[in-house]
């Protein structure tokens, strides 16, 4: 009897150990609100410009797309004004045709109620580097870093009233910044993830349906997210982003860039390719990021926001 209860003792001992030492994964995320698309326009339509550092030259606009029959925005159109069409449009503003069209019930386009947003193939082809993005700070005024998957390229925009930037004089108007080694501007940054918004099905074997997705939040740590709107001078807005590209064999040499070990086994398994967008906003220390997962047959599983900060050294 005394040998039993020894053995049912040492059982429920590794019960509860084996409980307290369960990964972070299984304990660590929780519900989280659909984003509402009202409120991702609220912080995203406008004029937006680029600044030479001494005044802002509009570059483009986002814009609502209504139905066609009326009543709901349909989705929000990205109009580059550097990219003009033969004819002008009614502000004489050379603009292109019919910019990036972002339509709220394409499964590959999944927003944030930041501003912040990703747009991508749900199913990925060899080689095809589609992507588009952006990353919208806490900043008054407003800032987003853009992205471009196509042409491995990024551009800091801050949003104002039409009337108040310059136009035309795209000349002066600071270029896409081309990509450098993503693993490299990780680590230069020293960046502490604070919190994860996790977009994914509510099992790993289903086809990605965005309108079926479980929304969830992961809190890395309260201290390392800035929620607060920061009041900065439009002309001395510095930041440097970065487009990040691995695959399963890379393994734990991208670990450094996400912040939870909650993560791990969602990135990590069962994973042929993961896209970052990121950026950093040098003048508030504020870092948000975007993690596109693909599985092993290159189909969507799963979209993630992240929110960080700079830590000093």
């Amino acid at each position: 009897k005394l040998q039993k209860s020894i053995m049912i003792r040492a059982s429920a001992f590794r019960t509860i150990f084996s409980f307290l030492t369960l990964p972070a994964s299984s304990v660590s995320f929780a519900p989280a609100s659909a984003p509402r698309f009202d409120v991702f326009c609220e912080r995203l339509v406008g004029a937006w410009g680029a600044s030479d550092g001494s005044r802002l030259h509009r570059v483009g606009e986002v814009e609502e797309v209504m139905r066609s029959c009326g009543g709901a925005v349909q989705g929000i159109r990205e109009v580059d004004f550097r990219v003009g069409s033969s004819l002008p449009s009614s502000d004489g503003e050379r603009r292109s045709d019919s910019g990036t069209y972002l339509n709220r019930a394409d499964d590959g386009f999944v927003y944030f109620d930041c501003g912040s947003y990703s747009r991508g193939p749900v199913e990925m082809r060899i080689d095809e580097e589609v992507e588009v993005g952006c990353v919208a700070f806490g900043t008054m005024p407003k800032m987003r870093v853009v992205f471009d998957r196509s042409s491995a390229s990024w551009q800091v925009q801050v949003r104002s009233l039409a009337s108040r930037m310059s136009s035309g004089e795209y000349q002066n108007v600071p270029i896409f910044s081309k990509n450098e080694d993503g693993g490299d501007t990780l680590m230069a940054l020293n960046i502490k993830w604070g919190k994860d918004t996790v977009c994914r099905m509510p099992s790993a074997d289903q086809p990605w349906m965005l309108q079926r997705v479980k929304w969830q939040k992961s809190y890395v740590d309260g201290v390392h997210v800035i929620d607060d709107e920061k009041k900065v001078d439009p002309h001395e807005l510095e930041a440097k982003g970065w487009i990040r590209t691995w695959n399963e064999a890379d393994g734990e040499i991208a670990r450094a860039s996400w912040g939870s070990s909650s993560l791990d086994d969602f990135i990590l398994v069962r994973t042929s390719q993961i896209i970052q967008f990121g950026a950093a906003c040098l003048t508030t220390g504020e870092v948000k990021g975007i993690i596109r997962c693909y599985d092993e047959k290159r189909a969507l599983k799963g979209v993630i926001l992240q929110q960080g900060v700079l830590e000093s050294k």
